[in-house]
């Protein structure tokens, strides 16, 4: 048997028995106080012993037990790694100093906020979560107070008043062909190179970079060194019936000429928008685009 202990976690490595087969074996904790537990449980194959469970319980001990004592044994072994893993990277956070009887309703409203704007530990720090990594958070948490309200720590299972961010329109395409056309119109030469550069490299959408001034970029020298480069976003460019631009004319900040033999419903406008927003930009945008900025004059 082997033990390591690391900065977050200590590791048990132990070979087992499993049908007259040889295998190794290796369990992660975060309490240090449940190794010698298993330890014990371990050099006497009491693999079945309880743990205390009850309301003074810490979350976080709570999370361990079940970790060691359920999905070890009933989920594959990837799968109660990566289990493992989303605690240590994510879940530990939201439930620092937690007990069992601390989850309320205010609280899981709350974890679910936490969890919808959860930005990576990796990579761009600036960047939220995927929906992927969220879903996957939720469900790990949900199969924790399921098991939670099976072993009657709860009424009914917490998770009922966690909230779920409406993404609906987080992924709605805002152009079309003729948005299309007239990207190639007003983006020729080094204005293109730069749209695709901020098109693939943040995550601006076609019709909001076609609307971007300079005064709604944040690229200067502090900026670029505390890495908190960023747009704002308070319009976009998009086609609007000919009756809408009349009842919003406050709204609208261009209005396209139409072309010619135009004789359609739709004018091509820079409107504004209600919420504005801020898209990180990358440090290598960001110099493109002074070093653009200065060409152009």
């Amino acid at each position: 048997m082997k033990i390591t202990k690391r900065k977050y976690i200590t590791t048990i490595t132990y070979d087992k028995i499993c049908n007259g087969v040889k295998k190794s074996c290796i369990e992660s904790f975060f309490d240090k106080k449940y190794v010698d537990i298993r330890v014990d449980e371990i050099n006497n194959c009491e693999y079945d012993k309880e743990y205390r469970i009850d309301q003074n319980t810490l979350f976080l001990d709570f999370i361990d037990i079940y970790l060691k004592k359920v999905s070890l044994k009933k989920d594959a072994y990837k799968k109660y790694e990566f289990y493992v893993s989303l605690t240590r990277r994510y879940i530990m956070d939201y439930f620092e100093d937690i007990y069992i009887k601390d989850v309320t309703q205010s609280f899981i409203e709350n974890l679910s906020t936490q969890v919808n704007n959860q930005v990576s530990k990796f990579g761009n720090k600036e960047k939220v979560i995927s929906k992927t990594l969220k879903n996957d958070i939720k469900f790990f948490i949900n199969k924790l107070f399921k098991y939670a309200t099976d072993m009657n720590l709860y009424d009914v299972n917490p998770m009922q008043y966690y909230k779920v961010q409406n993404d609906s329109n987080r992924y709605l395409v805002e152009w079309d062909f003729d948005t299309l056309n007239t990207i190639f119109e007003l983006c020729k030469g080094t204005r293109l190179h730069m749209f695709l550069h901020c098109f693939f490299g943040t995550d601006l959408k076609m019709n909001e970079i076609l609307a971007l001034k300079w005064n709604d970029l944040y690229i200067g020298h502090k900026n670029i060194k505390k890495n908190n480069c960023y747009a704002v976003v308070n319009k976009k460019l998009k086609r609007k019936k000919i009756s809408y631009i009349n009842e919003h004319r406050e709204n609208i900040i261009k209005q396209f000429d139409p072309k010619i033999n135009d004789e359609g419903s739709t004018r091509l406008v820079i409107y504004k928008i209600e919420n504005s927003k801020k898209i990180h930009i990358p440090i290598n945008v960001a110099k493109m685009l002074i070093k653009w900025k200065k060409v152009e004059g």
